[in-house]
């Protein structure tokens, strides 16, 4: 397995005493990898609805992360914010880098891009001739602009398409408080954008899942060396099921990820928690189909949020009946129904174990966090 590059501690760190040192590259540290399961044969896929089944220890992290979100009940979510955002250890990395560095939209996601393409190389291939790339889920564009200002910082010489979706800020019938409202990168680049057959830029259709491989083909991007999928739900609402709302998203955004890359590409993924079957269904899918699965959380990620990313290394490709198998689980309409891909036994024991080791150990970060937010709150 590949080991993260330490790219993103600069020099400047040498003049820091040691455990100064140890604790900034801890906050960098953040990482899990699981062991190759690329030995597996795809588990057959449940194609009638099953009830759920859970996994007990995971339930028992669930609730022992939840323990630490409940105490938040009763503060106001304003106050708590500028709060959290006071004892973030990561808050100045942002305003640093838009001071210093000339760089096109600099946000909190274009930081935690770029960290992730630092931290895992390998992702971007800086010696291939062509390289394409694909963002679901990408408004307002920061990622775009970070993998670019990251071709250009280390001198690719070579030709770099890319092609990126989101739901159309344009479409009437869209709902307003599901899109990004600043647009701008979108409309100077709206050439490079696949709001799909239907114009809404719905990645949760069938049809517009086969229109961006079509468009690929038609641009002359037939191999997709990357795909990103930074899609997210509001569920300020009801964050005590937010793993099962955006469950339908990322299925898609999966669905969608494998059916652009070519052999060789890999794909980053945002999630949340991982502790429901469907999670842990989609996760093993992702380590059969792929040589390396890891879990990363950027030190720009808030520690005290559920934010993770998936990083998929090496897609091993996978056969047109199986894709279609998982097509027909959108089309079906089961996925709204909180339906798992394969059952328990089809899931690999050790697999499950490590599964149940990255959870906890993401959810002791969050809950440490938690915990010392209320302390000096």
């Amino acid at each position: 397995s590949r080991e993260p590059s330490n790219e993103c501690l600069t020099d400047d760190i040498l003049d820091l005493e040691d455990d100064v040192k140890q604790i900034i590259a801890g906050y960098f540290d953040r990482k899990f990898y699981y062991t190759n399961q690329t030995d597996e044969n795809l588990p057959n896929l449940q194609l009638n609805c099953q009830p759920a089944w859970d996994v007990n220890q995971l339930q028992e992290i669930k609730r022992f992360l939840n323990e630490a979100k409940n105490n938040l009940s009763t503060i106001d979510i304003k106050v708590w914010h500028c709060h959290t955002q006071e004892m973030h250890k990561g808050a100045k990395i942002v305003p640093f880098v838009k001071g210093n560095v000339k760089c096109e939209l600099c946000t909190q996601a274009w930081c935690k891009f770029h960290e992730i393409l630092c931290s895992f190389p390998h992702l971007v291939k800086l010696e291939c001739e062509n390289f394409n790339s694909f963002h679901l889920c990408e408004a307002p564009g920061a990622f775009v602009a970070s993998l670019n200002h990251y071709l250009v910082s280390r001198n690719y010489k070579g030709r770099w398409k890319w092609k990126a979706n989101t739901l159309n800020p344009m479409y009437e019938e869209n709902d307003l408080y599901s899109m990004i409202d600043v647009d701008d990168f979108i409309q100077g680049t709206i050439e490079n954008w696949c709001f799909g057959l239907d114009d809404t830029g719905d990645i949760t259709s069938v049809d517009n899942i086969e229109h961006f491989k079509r468009v690929c083909i038609e641009n002359d991007m037939n191999d997709i060396h990357l795909v990103t999928c930074d899609g997210s739900i509001d569920c300020a609402n009801n964050p005590g099921d937010q793993e099962s709302i955006v469950y339908r998203l990322h299925l898609c955004e999966i669905i969608s990820g494998i059916s652009l890359l070519c052999v060789g590409g890999c794909m980053v993924l945002k999630t949340f928690t991982l502790f429901e079957s469907t999670s842990v269904c989609f996760m093993y899918l992702l380590s059969v189909l792929f040589k390396q699965l890891s879990i990363h959380k950027p030190v720009t990620s808030k520690p005290g949020n559920s934010e993770l990313y998936v990083i998929c290394s090496d897609f091993l490709g996978i056969s047109l009946d199986f894709l279609e198998k998982l097509k027909r689980e959108i089309k079906t309409g089961r996925y709204l129904e909180n339906t798992q891909l394969f059952s328990v036994n089809a899931v690999n024991s050790s697999f499950l174990n490590e599964h149940i080791d990255c959870c906890r150990k993401f959810a002791e970060w969050q809950h440490s966090t938690i915990t010392n937010n209320l302390k000096s709150f």
